[in-house]
């Protein structure tokens, strides 16, 4: 890799291995490991009070500090960083606070728990907000007919680029159209 050199005014701007642009921090390598280990302590955190109020608390009080702390958290720029390798550490984190939420032991499958209490499962939420931005900005897409004369069935699908660049491939925008 070659070291570039970027100048401003005669003074050298330095690269930083990793910076925090809007709440989520960004690898210089577009690797999303420093911002999912930057959440796992605050989800962790929240599987606590979780584990500590419920004895007292009424099963909708649980639901409440769910959606207001723990899936805000794990939401804020899914559409960014839910595709990486990492994210597996986040939905074991969400099995852990449904088990919690349902008094269940380690053991038990979550499939069910999640239908009972009508959550989606971290991967789900990841596709819901990809299909979301597709359907919000159609205009940055365009149909399989615009590129191609002949009528096929696939004529009305949106065209999905070619490209061999890996981080383009894991943009939201290609992975928006995958899915």
């Amino acid at each position: 890799m070659y070291d570039i050199n970027i100048a401003c005014n005669d003074n050298l701007i330095t690269t930083l291995p990793q910076t925090k642009f809007l709440g989520i921090y960004i690898h210089d390598t577009i690797n999303w490991i420093c911002h999912i280990e930057y959440i796992i302590p605050k989800l962790s955190l929240a599987c606590y009070v979780m584990r500590s109020i419920r004895p007292f608390m009424s099963f909708s009080t649980l639901e409440t500090v769910y959606y207001s702390y723990f899936n805000a958290v794990i939401s804020y720029g899914l559409s960014f960083w839910g595709n990486s390798p990492h994210a597996l550490k986040i939905f074991r984190m969400q099995k852990r606070i449904i088990k919690i939420m349902m008094s269940f032991k380690n053991k038990v499958l979550c499939r069910n728990p999640f239908r009972r209490l009508e959550i989606l499962p971290f991967v789900s939420q990841y596709i819901r907000l990809l299909m979301l931005f597709v359907v919000n900005n159609k205009i940055l897409f365009t149909l399989n007919s615009e590129n191609h004369t002949k009528g096929t069935r696939q004529s009305n699908n949106f065209y999905q680029p070619i490209t061999n660049l890996t981080v383009y491939q894991k943009g939201v925008h290609y992975m928006a159209l995958r899915f």
